[in-house]
């Protein structure tokens, strides 16, 4: 079974540090589609992009939505519910049937990405016994381990710089 529904960029404000609002991006503004009910996150995700036309190499996106219940917690509402897995698609679309009128928000974000020739020129080991940093990235498959990697290596280069170690 199909379910169409509406997704709407812009990003989430809270005003006044009580209420949530969705303040839309005029530019992309709001796009209709046909879904299968059984949707994975990764294919909403795929469509979010081809039909807004993002570049997901560039870009990422947060799927939310407001929650249909004003509750309030203290003085503010309920924020709005972020998707993130197959998980919770399901919800959503069980809402979304409920509902009928119930929007997917789209917040777009650009990525940033250290660029490997910055890194490369910032790092510059004194002699090859001791720069083993390729071999480290290389071997590495965990993004996390590589980042790490890197910023030790720049934390040393910048403090051999800073204590003249270096010429």
């Amino acid at each position: 079974m199909t379910i169409g529904f509406c997704y709407v960029s812009g990003e989430w404000k809270l005003i006044n540090e009580i209420q949530w609002d969705f303040m839309i991006d005029d530019e992309r503004g709001c796009s209709l589609s046909m879904i299968h009910e059984d949707i994975s996150y990764n294919d909403l995700i795929g469509i979010v992009f081809e039909d807004f036309g993002i570049d997901d190499n560039r870009n990422s996106v947060n799927l939310s939505y407001v929650s249909l219940s004003k509750l309030n917690i203290g003085s503010k509402e309920i924020p709005p519910v972020f998707i993130r897995n197959d998980r919770q698609v399901t919800p959503y679309l069980s809402k979304l049937r409920e509902n009928g009128r119930l929007p997917l928000c789209v917040t777009i974000k650009r990525r940033t990405q250290i660029s490997p020739l910055i890194v490369s020129n910032m790092i510059q080991p004194w002699d090859e016994d001791v720069s083993t940093h390729d071999w480290l990235v290389a071997e590495s498959s965990n993004a996390f381990e590589v980042f790490i990697t890197i910023f030790i290596f720049i934390m040393i280069y910048k403090n051999c710089k800073k204590y003249k170690i270096l010429a």
